[in-house]
């Protein structure tokens, strides 16, 4: 498909608000790396030049 309407529609979320983004700790890179504590938060005081998705704000620089 070269339509950009017809592209964009399959590009959108179905419900939007649907997705939370946050920072998760760099372990997540290694494929050694396994556990449900892979997808957890990093808390703020952690974070060094990390975007936030909501505001594009970077953080901790």
């Amino acid at each position: 498909m070269t339509d950009p309407h017809r592209v964009s529609q399959w590009l959108g979320f179905a419900r939007p608000g649907r997705f939370a983004a946050h920072p998760v700790s760099t372990a997540v890179n290694s494929s050694s790396g396994k556990g449900p504590g892979l997808i957890e938060p990093l808390p703020v005081e952690l974070l060094r030049g990390a975007v936030d998705p909501s505001t594009g704000e970077v953080i901790g620089q």
